[in-house]
Order: structure tokens, then C-alpha cells, then sequence
């Protein structure tokens, strides 16, 4: 057969890059399980794990109740014993639960036995803003967990980076922590069915160039390219890092680029104070060099554009209050105190002749509220309105389907009173049938026996007849039947002498004959 040539790349989203990799991983290893919430069932918040219960069962996709430090601390426990564990937690703001259980437990365990105790734990989270989830779910804390020794931190940009990262993860000796930003579940990308190993140590050049370089990692690369993009139009030829493991940093990587390029833009999206950036520009080691940073702002996010438009940035440069800095979000709240008296300030207030600046200031704010509040009660009276509609119709199809259950009941009680009256009729003529042929067969068997009854009583009263004047009557042969020696009906002389005694009855058949008196 010919060279059929490299294979093919199928395109598919970061999403099921990451679930092939889990499967992958729960396939190839038996040690390996993962737990976490809704994992199972639900399959994971973000549908990362989902269809893994049906194929792997409960006891290698284990759901867990709501304690991050618990399940955690099992996971910590399960790599001890030698398992290979993957937790996943929700999102980054609630690893913070779990914070005792990695800082102190998970990262100082091999140390604290000089070697005897790895462990090999993989845990991964959502992290990022973008999403509109607000303050509480909405961090990117990976700078915090990439200051603690002991433990090896990933930010995965790249679909490829999700499908093949996870299986160097889970063969550290040490606690792997796998960021996953939000918004990179549903980008799409080429992946190549067969690729080398992933290097956890070392950061990737996403895009090469000459004039300057854009640092960055996970979700911020997609806006860094599209940025490298929009310079190129301008025939800026910027070259883009992925530093993909934040602990331990590829410093080398970074310090080459900037020597190419002799300029550099570190893009963060945590916090300006206390982020990834600014170590990261130091490790340049190259002072003379011009080295930016564009990190997230030193505020909580906000929960819609709007908010977060009319904001401002809380520390981080111009803001809403005319060019001034804001020092924090307390510091933004409190300026807007009334003055003691005109000119003076009053206590963590502003002076006076602000306070019609600032009140200037946020008539933006106020009126788009204000819209958006009068908004929000017309939409809730058209949902008021909408449901009362609703109920009403369904009401009146209510009574309908009662009217039309109760007509259906009187016709089936009509229904079954004819059933039962022509049942009854027909019971009643069987009856009068069977009646007219039991009186039938009574009046046959009268008629048949009453010749043998008319017989009988003939011949008892012959008898009786023969006995009482035997003598008077001649023998059987002696008689001559003359009819003309008989005299006609009414002129037969009674003769007393052959009348029965007074008294003397006929007997009735079946009784006892009497004695004649003087008798035997």
C-alpha cells in the first residue's frame, strides 16, 4: 500500500479535548478516578466529565458532597495510599475551602518525610472572568497557588494543550493544580490524533516575531493573538508566548524572547497588585529593555457591562473621578461623603466644591439605573401580565375538562341504567319462560295420569258393587244382552230392595273396605 501521508487533524472544542483526555486517562490506568462535584450525573458543571458514569460506573467517577476541603483531603489521601486521583473543583474561589488541605497537607507532605510520601494528585478548576458570574465566581487566583513550593501549576490555553497535558500531569510525583479558563470550553481547534508527549516545564511560542513580545497564558491568549493580529496590520511584528506552567515559570523561554525582540507586554488577567506579571517581567533579566504589564483591574468584577462599564478601574490607573486614583473599593465609597462645611473635608470625604463634580459624575450611573430599573418593572409587569393570562386560559380549559367530565359521567350513568333495566327485562321473561314450561310439563303429567285415576276408581267401584249384590246378578254367560228387554230410562222401576242401606256410601277408592254387619 502507498503512503496514505500525516494523519488528519479533527477539529473540536476544549471542552471535549479535556473529556478525552480524562477518558483516556481512566482507561489506560486503573488507579485512576475521578471525583468532585457533580461530576457524575451531572457531568460536571461545565460538562466536562459528561457520559464518563455511564462508561467507567460510579467507583471511578465518584460525585461528592458540597466540602472541598473533605473530598479534597480523600483525594490527598487516595494518592497516598497509591492512587492516582483527579479532583475537580468547581470553581477557583471555592478552592479556597480547600486551601488548609494543599498549602499545608498536599505540597509539604513529601518534604516534611524527606521523600517517603508523594503526592501524586491532580486537581483542576475553573478560573477566569468574562462569563458575568460576579465577584464570587468570576477569580483568577492561579498567581496565589503558583507562590507555593511544592506543587506544580498548568494554565491550558490550547485544545491541544487539553487533550495532552493531563497524562504527564498525573505521572508528577507532586500535586498538579489544572486551571481551565470559563471562556475556552466552547473555542474550537485543530487536534492531531497523534502527538508527542507535552513538556510540562517549558512554555510555547504561539506566534513568532521581531518587534516585541506578548507574555501571557491561558484565557488571555485568545485576545493576545487576536491583538497580535490587529498589529500586524500595523506592521508590528509581535511574538506571542504561552507560558502554560506558571510554576515552575520557563523564565529561560521569556528572557529569550525579550532578547529578540527588546521590548515586551506581560498580558495577566489577575489582579494588578500582587499578580503573576510582575515576576514574570523580572525574570527578563534584562533592566534596559522596556517591559509593560496589562493585568485585571483591583476590583471585584461586575455582574453586567453596565456595572462593569460605569465602574471604572479601582486602582488601576483613570477612573470615574476625573483622572484621580482610587486606592481600593472602600476608598471609591467613602468619597462620596458629604463635606463638613464649603472648602473643608470632612473625614475620608472630599471638599465641597467636589461634591457638585462628583455628584456630575454619576448622573451616567444614576440615569442608566434608573433606566434600568424602569426597564426591569416593565418586564416584570409584562411577565405579571403574561402569567395572568396564562392562568386564565388554563382556568377556563379547567372548566372546560370538568363540564366535559361531568357530561361524560351522566351519559355513562344513563348508559349503564339502560344496560342494567335491559338486563332485568331479560332475566324477568327467562323467568316467565321457564315458569310456562314447568306449569306445561306439570299440567302433562295431570293429563296423562288422569285416565289411570278414572280406571282405578271404576274398578273400585265395581268392586265394591260386585260385593254388595253378587247374588242378584247372573254369571258372565248366563246374561243375554237384549236391548229391547231394556226398559228406556224412564220407565226403570226403583226397586227400594236394590238401593244401598241409609247411610251406606259408595267407597271411595284407596280406602278400607267396611264389614256388612252379620259378616264374617
Amino acid at each position: 500500500m502507498g503512503d496514505s501521508g500525516p494523519p488528519e487533524a479533527a477539529r473540536t472544542t476544549y471542552r471535549e479535548a479535556m473529556r478525552e483526555a480524562l477518558r483516556d486517562a481512566l482507561r489506560s490506568d486503573d488507579r485512576v478516578f475521578l471525583m468532585g462535584e457533580d461530576v457524575g450525573r451531572y457531568g460536571g458543571c461545565f460538562g466536562v466529565s459528561l457520559g464518563l458514569l455511564e462508561e467507567f460506573g460510579p467507583a471511578r467517577v465518584r460525585d461528592t458532597p458540597l466540602s472541598e476541603s473533605g473530598f479534597v483531603g480523600a483525594g490527598i489521601g487516595a494518592a497516598l495510599a497509591g492512587l492516582r486521583p483527579i479532583v475537580e473543583i468547581m470553581t477557583v474561589n471555592f478552592s479556597l475551602l480547600a486551601l488548609d488541605q494543599i498549602l499545608n497537607n498536599a505540597a509539604t507532605l513529601l518534604h516534611m518525610s524527606g521523600g517517603q510520601l508523594p503526592v501524586p494528585l491532580v486537581i483542576r478548576m475553573t478560573t477566569g472572568a468574562g462569563r458575568q458570574l460576579a465577584a464570587q465566581h468570576s477569580h483568577s487566583l492561579e498567581g496565589w497557588y503558583a507562590h507555593i513550593p511544592g506543587i506544580r501549576v498548568l494554565a491550558l490555553a490550547t485544545v491541544d494543550d487539553a487533550r495532552h497535558m493531563l497524562a504527564p500531569a498525573l505521572a508528577d510525583p507532586d500535586p498538579v493544580l489544572i486551571f481551565e479558563h470559563g471562556t475556552l470550553y466552547n473555542v474550537s481547534g485543530e487536534l492531531l490524533p497523534d502527538t508527542a508527549p507535552v513538556d510540562l516545564d517549558h512554555a510555547a511560542i504561539r506566534r513568532p516575531g521581531t518587534d516585541i513580545s506578548l507574555i501571557t497564558y491561558g484565557g488571555s491568549l485568545p485576545k493576545t493573538l487576536a491583538a497580535a493580529d490587529e498589529l500586524a496590520t500595523a506592521g508590528i511584528s509581535a511574538e506571542v508566548i504561552d507560558l502554560r506552567t506558571l510554576r515552575p515559570l520557563d523564565a529561560g523561554a521569556v528572557a529569550a524572547s525579550v532578547a529578540r525582540t527588546h521590548r515586551a507586554v506581560v498580558v495577566d488577567e489577575a489582579w494588578r497588585t500582587g499578580s503573576r506579571s510582575p515576576w514574570a517581567r523580572s525574570r527578563t533579566d534584562q533592566p534596559p529593555w522596556p517591559v509593560g504589564r496589562r493585568p485585571s483591574r483591583d476590583g471585584p468584577p461586575g455582574t453586567t457591562r453596565q456595572v462593569t462599564a460605569h465602574r471604572g478601574d479601582w486602582g488601576a490607573g483613570p477612573g470615574p473621578l476625573g483622572g484621580e486614583r482610587v486606592t481600593g473599593f472602600r476608598d471609591f465609597l467613602t468619597r462620596f461623603r458629604p463635606a463638613a462645611s464649603p472648602g473643608r473635608a470632612a473625614p475620608g470625604g472630599v471638599p465641597a466644591d467636589r461634591s457638585a463634580e462628583l455628584r456630575a459624575e454619576l448622573v451616567p450611573p444614576l440615569a442608566l439605573l434608573e433606566r434600568t430599573e424602569a426597564e426591569a418593572r416593565r418586564v416584570r409587569e409584562r411577565a405579571e401580565a403574561a402569567a395572568a393570562s396564562r392562568r386564565r386560559a388554563a382556568e377556563q380549559r379547567a372548566e372546560a375538562v370538568v363540564a366535559a367530565a361531568r357530561e361524560e359521567a351522566r351519559q355513562v350513568r344513563a348508559r349503564t341504567a339502560e344496560q342494567v333495566l335491559r338486563v332485568a327485562d331479560g332475566e324477568a321473561a327467562a323467568l316467565l319462560a321457564e315458569a310456562e314450561r314447568e306449569a306445561a310439563a306439570v299440567r302433562d303429567r295431570a293429563g296423562n295420569r288422569m285416565p289411570l285415576l278414572v280406571d282405578r276408581v271404576l274398578a273400585l267401584v265395581l268392586e265394591d258393587l260386585a260385593a254388595d249384590g253378587a247374588s242378584a246378578v247372573p254369571p258372565e254367560g248366563d246374561r243375554v244382552e237384549d236391548p229391547s228387554a231394556v226398559p228406556p230410562e224412564g220407565d226403570r222401576a226403583q226397586d227400594p230392595s236394590a238401593l244401598p242401606p241409609e247411610g251406606r256410601r259408595a267407597r271411595e277408592p284407596g280406602s278400607p273396605r267396611r264389614p256388612r254387619a252379620g259378616g264374617p
